[in-house]
């Protein structure tokens, strides 16, 4: 399936350093991590409760359970990543375009460091693929409109993953 790509988005700055993340992020206090139903078990087999297809939070902090205390993610080069958490940065509007997830804008990282599409490459070599993420580099700053292809599975579970969030 072809997407629009939105270069205005994918222009957007955030701070997502590793020093950044350790020591200034606060992240959110709001975690809504849509799993697919093949990831479910995967999840509850290192102790994580899933309710109506969601991670549920850490009880005390309120935060993802698999947040460590200094704010990096034990799961995070791990196959045990959700994809979900991996595209977590996009989505795709009615418009069939994909954009920044609106409360990335509102993070405390947002609106400086490096361009969303070099900060978020990995999730965006997981939507598109390693050569169509080189095409959005090349591209990202022509004034021709941009579209990829997503296979169909992914933007399907893509929508699936945004109807949970939604619920």
């Amino acid at each position: 399936m072809l997407i629009k790509i939105s270069k205005k988005w994918l222009n957007h700055k955030f701070m997502c350093s590793e020093d950044y993340i350790l020591n200034i992020c606060e992240g959110t206090n709001k975690i809504i991590v849509s799993l697919l139903k093949e990831e479910e078990e995967n999840i509850k087999s290192i102790g994580g409760h899933i309710e109506k297809g969601k991670l549920k939070p850490n009880i005390t902090s309120g935060k993802c359970p698999y947040k460590k205390d200094n704010g990096l993610c034990e799961l995070h080069y791990t196959n045990l990543k959700p994809l979900g958490c991996i595209i977590s940065p996009f989505t795709i509007n009615k418009n069939k375009t994909l954009i920044i997830r609106h409360r990335y804008s509102k993070m405390k990282c947002h609106g400086s460091g490096e361009p969303a599409y070099i900060v978020f490459k990995i999730s965006l070599i997981k939507l598109f693929g390693e050569k169509q993420y080189n095409k959005l580099v090349k591209e990202i700053n022509s004034e021709v409109d941009l579209y990829l292809e997503i296979e169909d599975d992914l933007y399907e579970n893509l929508l699936y993953l945004d109807n949970l969030k939604k619920e």
